[in-house]
């Protein structure tokens, strides 16, 4: 990941979206768990999708996923495979932030949830009502 300047501005390139964003410590996270699943987990670009507004599929809802990553099914459909939701790195991972992400997930149906916050990953699998932590560092993928 590269931080770029136009002037006194710092601004991170989403490889996702394809545009340059003002720097943020939160959009510098988002950026380098971008480059994890692209580069380490060998993620297609156009399976991840950053700042994904729920209301696409749920028109009463207001928030946005930081990064949500899909598979397509056998039939061809896409499904949310992993939901993140991210912090910067001086903030903490509390239950709360774990809420906020189940909370995406009820309309997202992920099979595994995440947060993090730059210093920590914390993945859990989805079971019906329950979250399992899940004690592995990578996310199984089906094959892209």
């Amino acid at each position: 990941m590269k931080i770029y300047k136009n002037g006194r501005k710092k601004l991170l390139y989403d490889p996702c979206r394809q545009v340059f964003l003002h720097y943020t410590p939160e959009e510098e996270v988002r950026q380098r768990m971008i480059q994890v699943l692209l580069e380490e987990m060998e993620i297609p670009r156009d399976s991840i999708s950053t700042e994904f507004a729920l209301k696409q599929i749920d028109s009463t809802s207001g928030q946005r996923a930081d990064i949500v990553v899909w598979h397509k099914d056998r039939e061809g459909k896409e499904h949310a495979l992993l939901v993140l939701e991210l912090k910067a790195e001086h903030i903490e991972l509390t239950d709360h932030t774990l809420e906020q992400v189940k909370t995406y997930n009820e309309i997202l149906k992920g099979k595994y949830i995440g947060i993090a916050n730059g210093k920590q990953v914390q993945l859990y699998e989805v079971q019906g009502k329950k979250t399992i932590p899940w004690l592995m560092n990578y996310i199984p993928t089906p094959n892209w």
